[in-house]
């Protein structure tokens, strides 16, 4: 889920045709869509959930005016069925700052920085291409 458009190469210039989904309300639209997956998720079934963007500690900016937060995303994810693997992927700054409230047994949360890290800011002050590389360690 990419709700805002990027500014993939950083040229302060949005790619609008990079944009996910234009929520109208987001708060309803989230929800109905965590319904419409936990009717249709079946033991044995992975759900995986990837949101892009930006945020900030324990919120998503998904709208200006609308932020999700950790608190209400675990609530949508208690939505699903509890036989099902949840894999998370949260790519934002910040993003660490989500695992407190999202850990859970059977839950895999896979995230771009810690808790405190401002990505952006940090990539751009080292002067390190916008997408980071995987190393091994």
């Amino acid at each position: 889920m990419n709700p805002q458009a990027p500014d993939i190469n950083l040229d302060l210039r949005l790619e609008d045709e990079l944009l996910d989904y234009n929520f109208f309300d987001p708060e309803a639209e989230l929800k109905a869509a965590f319904e419409q997956a936990a009717s249709k998720l079946t033991t044995g079934q992975q759900f995986i959930f990837f949101l892009h963007g930006h945020a900030s500690p324990n919120n998503f900016l998904i709208m200006n005016n609308y932020q999700l937060s950790a608190t209400y995303l675990q609530q949508l994810l208690a939505m699903l069925p509890t036989d099902i693997q949840q894999i998370l992927i949260l790519d934002s700054c910040y993003s660490g700052s989500f695992f407190d409230e999202l850990t859970q047994q059977g839950r895999i949360l896979i995230s771009s920085s810690d808790d405190i890290q401002n990505q952006l800011k940090n990539r751009r002050k080292k002067n390190l291409p916008n997408k980071p590389k995987l190393t091994k360690n």
